[in-house]
């Protein structure tokens, strides 16, 4: 067989690469394949964190439930500056020694506290009484005094220049002392506290 590429005179000459049998015949086409095409996804399972969300809240809840419960069940702690059972002192007074006291109040001042007769001493003209008054609940009050003889059930009033708290205010935790003098016979006589208004809100009776 001769070379194909030798061209006999008058022969056309023949492309050696077309009559390959590899090579495509003419108007067969080839698979086409897109240039630049994304590869084919690939399916992929995703996990959601839902779950581990609600494992965290349902453990937050029991810790709270389990807290409200240690609080609201265990037994209360003593204080170890107050002995148990012990009372709470609360405000009291008690007469002094050899004298006399009675509490008070009075409505107009909104007011209450204690008035104690600490002494007395009888003269040829009358009486000389050292009181003390002690406000426990309000702001100040006006007060004054007034005497009533038993016996006749005269009304006597103090020697101003005798005392030094014929009239006079006394202010809360501040108490307020001093001597009322009342010229009167002596004999059985008790002594009336007053407000501002002039009203009379208790009485102590002045021994012989």
């Amino acid at each position: 067989m001769g070379d194909p590429t030798v061209r006999n005179p008058g022969q056309r000459f023949r492309n050696p690469a077309a009559m390959s049998p590899s090579a495509p015949t003419p108007g067969s086409q080839l698979p086409a394949t897109p240039l630049g095409s994304p590869p084919a996804p690939k399916l992929q399972r995703y996990q959601t964190g839902s779950r581990p969300l609600i494992v965290l809240v349902v453990v937050a809840l029991v810790a709270v439930i389990a807290g409200l419960v240690y609080f609201g069940t265990r037994p209360a702690k003593n204080d170890p500056d107050t002995p148990s059972g012990t009372p709470t002192p609360s405000q009291t007074h008690t007469p002094p020694p050899g004298g006399l006291g009675v509490e008070f109040q009075s409505s107009a001042d909104n007011v209450s506290g204690y008035w104690e007769i600490l002494g007395w001493e009888w003269d040829s003209k009358g009486v000389s009484v050292t009181m003390r008054i002690t406000l426990d609940k309000g702001t100040s009050m006006q007060f004054g005094w007034f005497a009533l003889d038993n016996t006749n059930a005269e009304y006597w009033y103090p020697d101003k220049n005798r005392s030094t708290i014929a009239t006079g205010t006394v202010r809360y935790k501040t108490p307020a002392t001093g001597t009322v003098y009342f010229e009167v016979p002596r004999g059985k006589l008790t002594v009336y506290l007053c407000d501002s208004w002039g009203q009379h809100l208790t009485g102590l009776v002045v021994p012989e």
